[in-house]
This record gives C-alpha cells, sequence and structure tokens, in this order.
C-alpha cells in the first residue's frame, strides 16, 4: 500500500488532505458530511501511515473553509486492507479487469468508455507493428 499525503500534523498523531468544492459538488459537503470517496482516502492514509486521526480541509466555492477530523476506525481500516490485498493479488498482479459491480461509479465509467458499445455487434482491431511492439486499434 502506497500514500502520497499532502502534510502530516506537528504534535499530532494525524495527517491533513487539502480539497476544494466546486459548485458541483458543494452538496456534499453541507450539514458537515465528507463526499465518501474522500473519507476513504483518508482512512487508507491512515492505514499506510498508522497516523490515528486525519483532518480534511476543504475550501467551498472559493470563499467558505471547513475542516473536519477523522478519527481511527479499528474495523473499517482492516477491511479497507483487505479488500485492497484482495484487488491487488487478484486484478493488478493477474492482469484481471474486476467484474463490473453494478454501482452508479462503475456504470459511469463504463459508459465513458464504451459508450458506443451496443449489444450484439463487434468492432474489428487493426494492427501494426512499432518497432518491436504490435499495436491494436
Amino acid at each position: 500500500m502506497l500514500a502520497d499525503v499532502e502534510r502530516l500534523v506537528v504534535a499530532e498523531d494525524a495527517g491533513l488532505e487539502c480539497k476544494t468544492a466546486s459548485a458541483y459538488n458543494v452538496d456534499k459537503w453541507a450539514d458537515g458530511n465528507i463526499p465518501l470517496h474522500y473519507v476513504m482516502q483518508c482512512y487508507h492514509y491512515m492505514a499506510v501511515t498508522g497516523k490515528r486521526a486525519w483532518y480534511i480541509a476543504t475550501v467551498i466555492l472559493g470563499r467558505e473553509f471547513t475542516c473536519r477530523r477523522l478519527e481511527w476506525d479499528d474495523d473499517l481500516i482492516e477491511r479497507l486492507i483487505s479488500i485492497e490485498k484482495d484487488f491487488w493479488n487478484e486484478h493488478v498482479a493477474k492482469g484481471n479487469m474486476p467484474p463490473p459491480d453494478g454501482s452508479r461509479a462503475c456504470d459511469e465509467v463504463l459508459e465513458q468508455y464504451f459508450h458506443t458499445a451496443r449489444k450484439a455487434s463487434s468492432i474489428r482491431l487493426v494492427e501494426f507493428a512499432r518497432g518491436d511492439s504490435w499495436i491494436y486499434l
């Protein structure tokens, strides 16, 4: 597991992640909330560094500042480590693309990459050599 942390907090067993929120995602920060993908990023950083807390500082719409604190959670971090280990060993190391999980995020990625795909259709791949490599288009 790797982490590219922004800051470690001096004189405290904590780290800091800094974000900005635009008009497109300001609602996700309402009522003290933190977008889930940022929460998981901070817990990943805790798992990697061993720090017991993580702050997430956010500038909202370029004019409002908020800072929230996440505390170490044994069960969540243990589960996160297990999921990441499995993903690495079963997919990255073996070169196996994971199956679609039915989530909205997965659907959006598939739509982005395969927006022209149609059932029972095919696309002919054209190949050509470049040096010692074959490229498929």
